[in-house]
């Protein structure tokens, strides 16, 4: 089936900016975390929260079981912060333990944890972008003018 060469430059542009601006925010998350908009103190997890997660409404609901969430207690410019990374999880081989460990913290919000998994969500979102720029390229270099 021939597509029409303006659906044709659509679709490849959709597919090729979609991809760049997910590669940008995958770098902007990985910078975030490793870059110096955060640093690193040491903490004490004291507590590792395991739930069940359930996203979605009516029918077309999703269960996420053995989702964990550590909370850690550390202390930053000599105040005391008991908190939470925001994004838990429940990927197979992410299993935080109480006891001592390092953390990153926003030093500009000293009560947000960055979550070790935000590292892994990165390298995700990047690579999705990578695969659609891809395609992109391949449309491009596959699909006659």
């Amino acid at each position: 089936m021939l597509l029409p060469v303006t659906l044709k430059w659509v679709l490849l542009g959709v597919f090729f900016g979609l991809g760049a601006l997910m590669v940008v925010l995958g770098v902007l998350i990985w910078r975030k975390l490793w870059d110096n908009q955060s640093v690193q103190v040491p903490a004490q997890c004291i507590d590792v929260q395991n739930y069940t997660q359930t996203m979605g409404m009516g029918y077309d609901k999703k269960h996420f079981y053995h989702v964990k969430k550590p909370v850690y207690r550390y202390y930053y410019q000599g105040q005391q912060y008991v908190s939470s990374p925001l994004l838990a999880s429940n990927r197979p081989g992410y299993n935080p333990t109480p006891g001592p460990c390092v953390i990153r913290i926003d030093p500009k919000n000293p009560g947000k944890v960055y979550s070790p998994e935000r590292k892994f969500a990165a390298i995700i979102v990047i690579a999705v972008g990578a695969v659609w720029i891809l395609v992109a390229l391949l449309g491009l270099a596959l699909l006659p003018v």
